[in-house]
């Protein structure tokens, strides 16, 4: 018996949506909480709604829809895991549906098989399906608002519902992602331009009607706006590179150069089918584009004058538009040309991401989790002290008892209390002190084991040279024995430039590695205000500096200790990288020995928008 045409689209269909969600759900060991929905939770703890949107909302740099969400919904799943997740990855499964309809209804089956399908198997829309985020509503919103653009651009009448459901997408997305905002507000300005002049009434209404429905909200989007926080000297992001966008696309086709470059054909495909027939809207390849760099260039342009915000997960809401323009190129095949030209894409970026890259484990390696669970199995070994630089609420959170020998503070250097101990672990993230691992190693100088986490690297260090690991697992880079006398209020170059290019060359550093400084020396006076001074210059322009007071180690000997996450200051091995001593007090010092060690940071850390 054989199945029709529209039988088999129908069963390919379903079995599109069931990849979808089992991709989104296929985690070993289960679907972890990531750290930005640990913090969404943990600001649930609010015994009034007005509490919650004061102290859960405006704290945070989102619209309040999933916060207030997760307040009712959290307390009636009773905080498991599986079901706080469970309604975003239905919505993220929903997407997957709303992007086959609408390319179906503009560029036809096959195209719509390939747009549906690589929303469904790319790793950028499956991680951002798994969290309970504001990403899958406003991605759904945003897919909504464009099947009412459709519907809205014709010529013919529409219905009351239509303009009813554009108003509420357009809401949907300002409540749940600025950036999802923004792609409702070039689509309705687009709509101002294009539709037909007999909605041009209808059309300004609406977006007054759009407006009075964020009012309410408005002081809470000014408070957020004046905080920064995200970027800026008090933020985490930095102001995004000109390659930002290059990068981006990399990211989005699993750093695959047979996805980029069939990706790349399907672009000239649609430019070739470019046309002035094809000037009017919706299937223009220019407003496809736009709708695809709109939000990205205002993101661009306010990072770089006021305040950086532009990050991958900002234009996933954008990502529909570019799967439309280039699904436009497949429409140009022959039909069963371009089903086979899905399947096999579909088929290699399943095989790349999921067997190559092994993207389903990065979720599983989740930090705080991981990091919980392992400093609980290590700390059950009586040999073994614990320090773990995690906040306590996070460690409670995942059900941490409460031992001695586990250090919950943000700041582990102090370790005095596990020299006792045969064995020490201790972990950290890449915010930590990483100058702790030098104080580790002195006083347990063997490593036996290093677990590699998405954001986090645990080390086992042991005073029992048979316990070491046998692969090596830092790399020697430079070790230059000074023995000069040296008295002077100045900066008294040791090294420069040129230790950087060898270990360049010998040992291929990464962004993610980390560089160890040790300057040892001998002085018959106190010798605390000595340090060590890391400069790095590019274009003559200083871009990083980093000093490290001396610390006494034992009788007449000090050390100063500097630690160096290169992902801080790698640019090129163009840059002028300088080692100093810094002597303000003039004390009269020999330096003995000054060496540095690369070590192979986590490979994980960047694993989600990075090349591994």
């Amino acid at each position: 018996m054989y199945l029709t045409t529209k039988q088999s689209d129908h069963w390919a269909y379903i079995a599109l949506l069931l990849s979808a969600a089992f991709l989104r759900w296929w985690v070993p060991g289960g679907i972890p909480l990531t750290s930005d929905e640990i913090s969404a939770l943990l600001r649930l703890d609010s015994p009034t709604f007005s509490h919650l949107m004061e102290h859960g909302v405006a704290v945070d740099g989102h619209p309040p829809l999933v916060q207030i969400f997760l307040y009712y919904y959290v307390p009636i799943c009773g905080g498991s895991v599986f079901l706080i997740k469970l309604p975003f990855v239905l919505i993220s499964v929903l997407a997957v549906h709303q992007m086959y309809w609408l390319t179906k209804q503009w560029f036809g089956k096959s195209a719509a098989f390939w747009a549906a399908g690589a929303m469904a198997v790319l790793p950028f829309f499956i991680y951002y399906g798994q969290v309970a985020r504001p990403y899958g509503p406003g991605l759904n919103g945003t897919l909504w608002m464009a099947q009412m653009w459709f519907f809205l651009s014709k010529k013919e009448q529409v219905k009351r519902g239509h303009w009813v459901q554009w108003v509420l997408a357009a809401w949907i997305c300002a409540y749940s992602h600025y950036f999802a905002a923004l792609q409702a507000a070039f689509l309705w300005l687009s709509a101002g331009f294009w539709w037909p002049a007999q909605r041009r009434l209808a059309w300004g209404v609406s977006g007054a009607v759009m407006l009075a429905g964020f009012a309410p909200y408005l002081p809470y989007f000014l408070h957020q706006l004046s905080m920064g926080g995200i970027g800026g000297p008090d933020g985490w992001l930095g102001t995004p590179e000109p390659r930002f966008v290059w990068d981006f696309l990399s990211y989005l086709f699993a750093f695959s150069p047979l996805l980029w470059g069939s990706a790349g054909f399907l672009a000239l495909c649609a430019l070739y089918m470019h046309s002035e027939k094809a000037m009017h809207l919706p299937k223009s390849s220019f407003w496809l584009l736009l709708a695809f760099i709109f939000p990205q260039a205002v993101g661009y342009g306010y990072s770089v004058w006021v305040n950086p915000v532009l990050q991958p997960a900002a234009l996933l809401f954008a990502c529909p538009f570019l799967l439309l323009f280039l699904s436009k190129g497949l429409s140009s095949f022959p039909k069963s040309w371009g089903y086979a030209f899905t399947g096999i894409w579909l088929t290699f970026s399943v095989v790349w991401a999921q067997g190559f890259r092994k993207h389903h484990e990065l979720m599983g390696k989740e930090p705080f989790k991981g990091l919980s669970l392992d400093a609980q199995k290590q700390s059950l070994n009586p040999d073994t002290y614990v320090a773990l630089d995690i906040p306590e609420k996070r460690w409670d959170f995942f059900g941490g008892e409460s031992f001695d020998r586990v250090h919950l503070s943000p700041e582990i250097s102090e370790l005095g209390a596990s020299v006792n101990y045969p064995r020490l672990s201790v972990g950290v993230f890449p915010s930590s002190n990483h100058d702790v691992l030098f104080r580790a190693r002195r006083s347990h100088p063997y490593l036996s084991h290093r677990l590699d986490l998405l954001g986090g690297t645990r080390w086992l260090w042991t005073k029992h040279p048979k316990e070491k690991s046998i692969a090596p697992r830092w790399r020697y880079a430079f070790d230059n024995g000074t023995h000069s006398f040296f008295n002077t209020p100045h900066a008294q170059r040791l090294e420069y430039s040129k230790s950087l290019e060898l270990m360049a060359k010998r040992h291929d550093l990464g962004k993610n590695d980390v560089l160890f400084a040790a300057f040892y020396f001998r002085s018959n006076e106190k010798a605390d205000n000595v340090e060590l001074v890391s400069e790095w210059y590019s274009e003559n322009d200083r871009v990083h500096w980093k000093s490290a007071k001396a610390e006494k180690l034992r009788q007449q000997v000090w050390v100063c200790y500097l630690t160096l996450p290169l992902a801080d200051v790698w640019k090129s091995q163009e840059d002028l990288w300088r080692i100093l001593v810094w002597n303000p007090s003039q004390v009269m010092l020999k330096a003995e020995r000054l060496y540095m060690e690369c070590w192979p940071g986590n490979p994980i850390l960047y694993g989600l928008h990075e090349e591994i």
